[in-house]
């Protein structure tokens, strides 16, 4: 006679792996996701009550509303399980370079990016959920090279292996659940890492000094009890200078989250959310404020960004330590008049430092920002800008000239005697700000170095 099995749908956003290892019943047999639907199978005699109670108790602790409203339950004949499994586990690109696909998917991976291969497995994190994808596509623009990663509550070991793959020097990867790591020491194992990555049943309190000292970025994506409970033990990476990228929170636990790492001299320099979901970075205050390890030795590249400014519309736009650049614009920016400014085309609109101070040399109250451009380069052959050159940002962005921006009178009070026009590129060839659309998208940083490819 044909075994019967239950299929269990839960209409969350839940990665598959995340609610398998919540749950922790051994009798689940397999999970998938299918368009915002997580499907869970268990024999239909090991389906019981209590599987029920613990199913609902764990969607009420994971935040996803009522379990009678999203969870249904049908009984479905014996199959071939394996074959279904397959067809519902596709590839997954994530940012511009990171493929995340099932063993048995191949597909073809860009020059320059990442492949890792994950079979969802009873541990949380496959790329799927938007708690991962937040922190997956902010380690693609934060990796620069050298760094040594500690990702706590690894899970799959997802991000510590893609920290690994995009540059970083090491990672350790630790987690109170053995399961979980058996798991993410199978995927590394399946990946090729080596020495590079550790991963390993172990809580905060148990890292020695030493292997602590030596981190410079802290992942940790986790509930927000878990992280309200950790501030402590994080604190001391803090005091060292590591950056903090935290994730696993709702938007309306930004302030209480805030408030929290404030207590312990932590700040949040940036954050990100989708689908409801919330990402935090967190720095000493200092390291907030837009320095380097270049300047901060008080060395700069030969041409860098100087100023990085954005306004909620008109002038002039103010400083910022960072921004992240689309190819819709500088994201915190905003224009007026959206039939003059804005748009791929003119996304966004650069200016020269030493052309500023030139200017000021000739009595015009102009300072970097103040006539509206988003990025105050230094050290460029202005003159030799012109539409189809190509410059690089920092370690992602890649900008193309598009236009020479026409001088607007709302900037007569940054010059003397009202003389706007003294940045058009009719009247003074060679003065003007350039408008530019965005090749490749990423975060660009006060101090960054840029490099100009001639058109």
């Amino acid at each position: 006679m044909a075994r019967e099995w239950v299929e269990v749908r839960v209409a969350a956003s839940l990665d598959p792996g995340e609610l398998l290892g919540m749950l922790d019943d051994p009798a689940v047999t397999g999970a998938w996701e299918e368009n915002g639907v997580v499907h869970l199978y268990w024999p239909g005699d090991r389906w019981t009550g209590a599987s029920r109670d613990a199913l609902a108790a764990v969607l009420q602790r994971a935040g996803q509303g009522v379990p009678q409203d999203i969870v249904s339950v049908l009984v479905v004949p014996d199959r071939d399980w394996n074959e279904e499994w397959a067809k519902s586990v596709k590839p997954l690109r994530i940012g511009r370079r990171i493929v995340i696909r099932p063993s048995w998917e191949p597909v073809a991976v860009e020059p320059g990016g990442i492949e890792l291969t994950l079979d969802p497995k009873q541990a949380f994190g496959t790329g799927h959920h938007a708690t991962t994808r937040l922190l997956l596509e902010w380690l693609e623009e934060l990796i620069r090279g050298g760094e040594r990663v500690l990702d706590v509550g690894t899970g799959s070991g997802i991000l510590a292996m893609a920290a690994v793959r995009l540059g970083a020097a090491s990672a350790i990867g630790i987690d109170n659940d053995p399961v979980a790591i058996d798991c993410a020491q199978g995927y590394a194992g399946l990946n090729g890492f080596g020495p590079e990555l550790e991963l390993r049943t172990a809580t905060l309190r148990e890292l020695s000094g030493e292997e602590s000292r030596h981190v410079t970025l802290v992942l940790a994506n986790l509930d927000r009890r878990t992280l309200l409970d950790s501030v402590r033990l994080l604190a001391p990476y803090l005091e060292r200078g590591a950056r903090l990228l935290l994730s696993g929170l709702l938007t309306e636990d930004r302030a209480e989250t805030a408030t929290a790492f404030a207590a312990v001299g932590g700040t949040v320099c940036a954050l990100r959310e989708a689908e409801g979901w919330l990402a935090l970075e967190l720095l000493r205050p200092e390291s907030c404020e837009g320095e380097s390890t270049m300047a901060a030795m008080k060395i700069r590249p030969r041409v860098y960004v100087h100023q990085i400014s954005v306004s909620d519309g008109g002038l002039p736009k103010l400083p910022v330590p960072k921004a992240r650049i689309t190819t819709e614009g500088v994201e915190g920016d905003r224009h007026r008049n959206t039939l003059l400014h804005g748009g791929p085309d003119r996304a966004v609109c650069l200016f020269s430092l030493e052309l500023i101070e030139a200017l000021q040399a000739e009595g015009h109250p102009i300072q970097p920002g103040a006539t509206g451009e988003n990025l105050t380069l230094a050290g460029v052959d202005w003159a030799g800008l012109v539409p189809g050159s190509r410059i690089a940002v920092g370690a992602q962005v890649w900008l193309e000239i598009v236009s020479y921006t026409a001088p607007c009178s709302l900037n007569t009070c940054y010059f003397d005697a009202g003389n706007f026009k003294r940045i058009s590129q009719d009247l003074h060839p060679g003065w003007s700000r350039l408008y530019a659309k965005v090749l490749a998208e990423g975060t660009v940083r006060v101090e960054d170095a840029v490099r100009v490819e001639e058109a």
